[in-house]
């Protein structure tokens, strides 16, 4: 009995070190003036630019090559602290910071009921989204849409003393997971059939809600449904990329079948049954999109609510030996796992030189207030082992635009658009030629608009580039960028 104790009292110990690690993470990541992930600026722009009164899906023949496909809530949420404390570096962290710290409260909660292996399932959960460490604290939509499915598992839970509450509930949650990701529903789709299980009554009102909830969003004019849909024909084109070298970390969100397989004390119930079953069908689903150039194995983090719950109601079953091994050995394995993420994760934060460049571009801002400032990228000849290619400084163009300065073409944008076979417009041509953006800053040393993108395709094509240079001279250089300025035609 007094081991007992001493084995629960440790893994308590270990989920709040667990915890209080990604905090520790997420703060030191808000505060760090650099990002790890070229998609993070495009999204902060664009939330900006939404601030503003902009649109953020264009046709894809429009000039503005800035249209990401995320949905409009996740632009919506990283908004709030940018309107709260303004343009900086740490602010657009904010959303992604609290997402991430609130993930292991609402798995505690959601795991509530395991009785003594309440604190290493919280752990092992834990430990799951660290393992990815870089997706829950960046900005991104995976941590959001994460605590989304939480709240629509809750409901669930709820059910039998919320009644019709719990419904509306999870179709809102289901409404707002599709305007996150398109696919977000997948992730709501096996907590829905349960609760749907043996009262399909309730369909109807949980249709109609989520869409009412979907399609509000688009009511507004910043969102127009149909440039947004017209995206996904091509990028479902996309090939996947089916290497195995991550697949391991899909079997951890199977962990639920791996409970049940080392026996609980009873037979599960049929309607936990077919939950868990579409569960697992549903992860075997998300290896489509998750396999897509671009994808990655974070496409499962959302997965992790209802892994919590069913771990509930397995353990609800009564525990054995076996489970409790199972969860302590997979909760340390996790763990172990996950310190060399987060290892690798630190290892890419220049903490020194980011500082450098954000001061760098603000001076370069406060001296051509009056002038169109835009960042673009080119190709820089290897110089040293952290940056060797000018697309490591592209990663602050989010800067300009927060003092208010057009953004336009997106090189992260424009390498989907070039591997999609979506033709450069003329418009954009012409707008290069007719200064629209008056000066460009280019990482120092750089060709400005030639550079390869990670499809291994030249960006921009020769008449975008013959434009450029044809009325665009660099006039200065900085520490760390040139500023190549547009001469317009005498």
């Amino acid at each position: 009995m007094q081991a007992d104790k001493v084995w629960e009292r440790a893994g308590w110990t270990v989920a709040g070190l667990a915890w209080i690690n990604i905090v520790a993470v997420a703060v030191a990541y808000m505060l760090y003036q650099g990002y790890i992930d070229h998609g993070e600026s495009a999204i902060s722009a664009m939330a900006w630019k939404l601030m503003e009164g902009a649109q953020v899906y264009y046709p894809m023949d429009s000039p503005e090559r800035i249209s990401n496909v995320y949905g409009p809530v996740t632009f919506l949420w990283h908004a709030w602290p940018l309107a709260l404390f303004g343009g900086t570096v740490s602010a657009s962290k904010i959303a992604a910071m609290v997402a991430a710290v609130l993930m292991t409260p609402a798995l505690f909660i959601l795991t509530r009921g395991t009785g003594s292996m309440l604190g290493w399932i919280v752990a092992f959960l834990t430990a799951i989204y660290t393992v990815n460490v870089a997706f829950p604290v960046v900005i991104r939509p995976d941590a959001l849409l994460t605590l989304v499915v939480a709240v629509a598992v809750f409901a669930a839970a709820k059910a039998d003393t919320w009644g019709w509450r719990s419904t509306v509930i999870m179709a809102m949650a289901a409404g707002i997971a599709v305007d996150i990701k398109i696919h977000g529903f997948i992730y709501l789709a096996p907590i829905g059939l349960y609760h749907l299980s043996g009262n399909w009554r309730r369909l109807p009102v949980m249709a109609i809600v989520a869409a009412a909830v979907a399609g509000l969003f688009f009511v507004m004019p910043a969102f127009p449904l149909t440039n947004y849909l017209a995206w996904f024909g091509p990028m479902a084109g996309k090939e996947n990329n089916w290497l195995v070298g991550w697949f391991w970390e899909i079997a951890l969100y199977y962990f639920p079948f791996l409970f049940v397989a080392l026996g609980a004390s009873r037979r599960l119930p049929v309607r936990e049954t077919v939950y868990l079953g579409a569960y697992g069908l549903c992860v075997l689903l998300t290896v489509f999109p998750a396999t897509k150039l671009g994808g990655g194995s974070h496409y499962f983090m959302p997965f992790l609510p209802m892994a919590a719950d069913l771990l509930r109601r397995v353990a609800a079953l009564g525990q054995t030996r076996r489970q409790r091994i199972a969860i302590t050995a997979m909760a340390l394995l996790t763990l172990m796992g996950s310190f060399q993420a987060e290892r690798r994760f630190f290892k890419r934060l220049e903490w020194g030189r980011s500082a450098d460049v954000t001061a760098d571009i603000a001076d370069i801002l406060d001296r051509h207030k009056d002038k169109r400032v835009q960042m673009t990228s080119g190709y820089v000849a290897a110089t040293d082992a952290t940056a060797p290619l000018s697309f490591h400084y592209y990663q602050w163009r989010n800067l300009p635009v927060y003092r208010g300065n057009p953004y336009t073409l997106d090189v992260g944008i424009m390498m989907e658009l070039t591997k999609l076979g979506v033709p450069f417009p003329a418009e954009a041509v012409r707008r290069l030629a007719s200064c629209h953006t008056q000066v460009w800053l280019v990482p120092k040393d750089g060709e400005p608009l030639n550079i390869k993108g990670y499809y291994n395709q030249q960006v921009f094509p020769q008449e975008a580039r013959d434009a450029f240079f044809a009325h665009t001279r660099k006039v200065e250089s900085s520490r760390y960028f040139d500023l190549w300025e547009c001469l317009p035609t005498q």
